[in-house]
């Protein structure tokens, strides 16, 4: 990252500061404009915007340049530039936690984003912890209702799938719907997808009850056994053909 010339001059110094208000300005409206244009999928015009902002904000030692990078590279990832994405999704949370640390939001929400990413390449043990540990970090430093909470542990659900760690997956799905059905947005796009990674939890889990041959009830009498017996719980996970 390019360092900025200090300018000690007091007119100078009034200079850059409009310089730089203009600059903050237009930096936010790349940064709001490439956001519309990757929620829309118009992900070419969305790069081209990113990193326009990553360009402008390279000689910034603040949030800034990491947050461009950090937005560049969810652009990556969407459209399979998988390895370019995670290079620029470790130097993103490198730089926020040297200029802020890791106990804040934008650190924690960094941390999401890498962790989404490492769970759509496979990596989901990498990704489990990452998430977990912003989880904690929102905990300590943002209101229990925030939505970035509540993304976080949809996020947090779909790695638990995978891993087939279906009860505490349900768990983390009912926490963010919680907070997504007491704070609407327009369209309710992430109350929507909760819902169905929901109801994806609860078909596999019916599923997988079902498989489970050695004890003559229906789904729903065993799902009341695994709740009582830990050793029944176990065969019917250890049982399952579900891949990960």
């Amino acid at each position: 990252m390019r360092r900025r010339v200090v300018v000690v001059c007091a007119l100078a110094a009034m200079v850059c500061a409009r310089a730089s208000s203009a600059q903050d300005e237009r930096w936010i409206s790349l940064m709001q404009l490439a956001d519309v244009h990757d929620h829309a999928g118009n992900y070419k015009q969305a790069e081209h915007l990113y990193r326009e902002a990553v360009r402008m904000a390279e000689g910034f030692q603040d949030h800034r340049y990491p947050e461009a990078l950090d937005g560049l590279a969810n652009v990556l990832n969407e459209t399979g530039r998988y390895p370019d994405a995670e290079r620029l999704y470790i130097k993103a949370l490198s730089l926020m936690e040297a200029l802020k640390g890791k106990e804040n939001a934008d650190y924690a929400v960094m941390s999401v984003n890498l962790g989404m990413h490492y769970s759509e390449t496979g990596q989901n043990r990498k990704a489990e912890k990452l998430i977990r540990e912003a989880i904690a970090c929102f905990g300590r430093v943002a209101p229990a209702d925030d939505l970035r909470v509540a993304q976080a542990r949809n996020a947090l659900s779909v790695i638990l799938i995978g891993l087939k760690q279906y009860a505490e997956a349900e768990t983390a799905l009912l926490q963010a719907l919680e907070v997504f059905r007491k704070k609407p947005e327009p369209g309710n796009g992430r109350l929507a997808v909760s819902l169905a990674n929901l109801g994806a939890v609860r078909r596999l889990v019916v599923s997988l009850l079902r498989q489970e041959k050695t004890l003559e009830r229906g789904a729903k009498a065993k799902r009341m056994v695994c709740a009582l017996d830990a050793n029944y719980l176990l065969k019917v996970l250890a049982t399952a053909e579900i891949g990960a």
